[in-house]
């Protein structure tokens, strides 16, 4: 499983390498992976959403939480989608999707 997002949601992460160096970044990583003698299953995984109820990411002014909710959402699915690799989606098991509903989870 290759589970990134969260953390790359880091300003300084993100303002540092941008959506570009994410998406090539990850698949050098899936690159990497695939390259092993043992030719590993690999699944992407979509991170838990970023809610306002999460206080230590919400009140950190390090994290971009539309960085983590909406584009690594897409391009990890993206990426899941181009390579035909499994998929599991934390953000909507684990989280809610945040946006105008988000409260119910938060409870």
């Amino acid at each position: 499983m290759i589970y990134l997002g969260n953390n790359d949601g880091k300003k300084l992460t993100y303002e540092g390498s941008g959506e570009k160096a994410f998406i090539s970044n990850y698949n050098a990583l899936i690159d990497m992976y695939e390259g092993l003698p043992s030719k590993p299953k690999i699944l992407l995984v979509i991170p838990p959403a970023i809610l306002k109820c999460f206080k230590g990411f919400t009140a950190d002014p390090f994290f971009q939480k539309d960085f983590v909710n909406v584009f690594t959402k897409k391009a990890i699915a993206d990426i899941a989608a181009e390579r035909k690799l499994g998929l599991i989606d934390f953000a909507k098991g684990l989280g809610g999707e945040g946006g105008p509903d988000e409260d119910k989870w938060c409870t």
